[in-house]
């Protein structure tokens, strides 16, 4: 738990400030919010053996491992979904996937979570193995530091379906929502008529495009670009 608290205290220091599916009901969302706890943080930690010769990285990644034993959904643990569904940002609800996505880094400039989070939220049909469907409703809710919070609703049309990576485009929204197996998540609100692929984001994250001022950069999620698994542990 050192590492816990040594890292929280540099992110504090680091910065000041088809169609048939549908929005979350507030009946998804609180049956979401109690499948997302499968058990107590005490058992997973018993079962991760801890030795002062781990490293930081051997560690966590015990406790991945653990963590990834305590989830009961084998289609989402094989799937493309792994990473958000053991970070508990996708669960499954009766006969739906259903997904609650945070993004709260609305730069590359800081690694702490800002004031304020655009999340993104909606369900697929819970089928086996998981299968994405061409259309999807999404509702956006922005709120925190904002002058007024903000909550919208658009579709978003698949473009992308690999073993590795899902990727879908709002044309109302003129932004892509990209969701890899490796645990990267962006929501990239680019403003361009067109969908963008995900290399081509790969790309410009290489190539430092999001430092320049006049560049939108793609959100990110806290929950996501952690490396302690311990956060998800209860």
């Amino acid at each position: 738990m050192k590492y816990s608290a040594i890292l929280f205290l540099i992110l504090c220091l680091s910065c000041s400030s088809d169609s048939n599916q549908k929005p979350i009901t507030q009946t998804e969302q609180a049956a979401m919010n109690e499948g997302f706890v499968d058990l107590p943080a005490d058992s997973l930690y018993e079962k991760v053996t801890a030795s002062s010769e781990q490293t930081f990285d051997e560690w966590e990644d015990s406790l991945r491992k653990a963590l990834m034993a305590s989830k009961p959904n084998e289609n989402l643990k094989s799937s493309v979904l792994q990473e958000v569904y053991i970070r508990g940002l996708a669960n499954q609800v009766k006969d739906q996937f259903v997904f609650e996505l945070p993004f709260d880094l609305h730069g590359f400039d800081c690694g702490a979570p800002d004031c304020y989070s655009t999340d993104l939220r909606f369900s697929i049909p819970a089928t086996s193995p998981v299968t994405f469907p061409k259309t999807i409703e999404v509702s956006l809710f922005e709120h925190g530091c904002v002058e007024q919070e903000h909550t919208e609703e658009a579709q978003f049309e698949l473009k992308e379906n690999t073993p590795n990576l899902v990727n879908y485009f709002s044309a109302p929204l003129k932004s892509n929502l990209i969701i890899k197996k490796s645990g990267e998540l962006y929501y990239y609100p680019h403003q361009q008529k067109t969908s963008v692929l995900a290399a081509t984001l790969d790309e410009r994250i290489e190539n430092f495009d999001f430092e320049k001022e006049d560049k939108i950069a793609p959100y990110q999620s806290t929950t996501m670009t952690t490396v302690e698994y311990e956060l998800f542990l209860h």
